[in-house]
């Protein structure tokens, strides 16, 4: 049962004091608990709960208040660290799922060029360019010397690789002497200061049939086929070949024709 109260003045604060019973009031007439302190704006100070910055209200196991410094919580990846007071206390969280993977992103820029690669092997020699027509060099150098005479309608024993006629260079100083149709390459200088004669190609002063024959067979004789140098200088096949079966004269120059020709052609020998 609660006593009357008594109303003193309260100098010191300029607030009035209220005891009622054993309850304790400040700035409220009727006191609800052991110390209640009314106003809206009413502030509460005990200096031996003082501190650096912002502190916390604590309390020990038989009531007496204290304070300490606010708590802190620090999070870095996957680790959340508290820190109370004197105490840190630290939890590393385990990871969580992927999610879901994200759209493509837009192109980046092209990157720097790389360095050269090693070269790469040679590879197999194409087909002669416009250059194909001077030979390729295989038969070395042809020199006639001043006062010298090659004659290539006779023999070829005297060519530095027989009937080849791709030559590196062609040096005349005496004189030379080929059939009709011979066609002599270079891949390098031609200097001509000596002569150079051209023979006809058929022999024995007769009439030869069409073919590339040299001259008209007679009687039971074959006829006269190309020399080893004409051959070796022929391209292209023909339809015709050797020389023709003997004709009579006065049948109209009537009789056989030419053979057929066959070349071989070989990149070794």
């Amino acid at each position: 049962m609660k006593a009357g109260f008594t109303l003193l003045p309260l100098l010191t604060l300029g607030l009035p004091l209220a005891v009622y019973a054993q309850n304790v009031g400040i700035g409220v007439a009727i006191p609800q608990a052991t110390l209640h302190v009314g106003g809206a704006a009413s502030t509460l100070r005990v200096d031996g709960l003082g501190g650096n910055g912002t502190r916390v209200l604590t309390t020990d196991g038989t009531g007496v208040l204290g304070s300490q410094a606010q708590p802190t919580l620090g999070i870095s990846s996957q680790t959340l660290t508290l820190t109370s007071g004197t105490s840190t206390s630290s939890v590393t969280l385990p990871p969580g799922p992927a999610g879901p993977q994200g759209p493509q992103g837009p192109q980046g820029p092209t990157g720097a060029t790389g360095a050269t690669g090693a070269t790469g092997a040679t590879g197999p020699q194409g087909p002669s360019g416009a250059l194909g027509r001077y030979g390729d060099g295989s038969a070395g150098a042809l020199t006639i010397s001043s006062g010298q005479t090659l004659d290539l309608s006779a023999s070829l024993g005297s060519l530095p690789s027989g009937a080849n006629l791709q030559f590196t260079t062609i040096t005349v100083l005496g004189s030379l002497i080929v059939p009709s149709g011979t066609v002599l390459r270079c891949t390098g200088n031609a200097t001509i200061s000596g002569a150079i004669t051209v023979v006809a190609g058929a022999v024995g002063g007769q009439a030869v049939a069409a073919g590339v024959a040299l001259g008209p067979p007679s009687g039971l004789a074959g006829g006269t086929g190309l020399s080893a140098l004409t051959a070796a200088g022929l391209p292209i096949a023909g339809s015709l070949g050797g020389g023709a079966g003997l004709r009579s004269v006065a049948s109209g120059n009537s009789g056989a024709t030419a053979a057929a020709g066959l070349h071989c052609y070989a990149a070794a020998t």
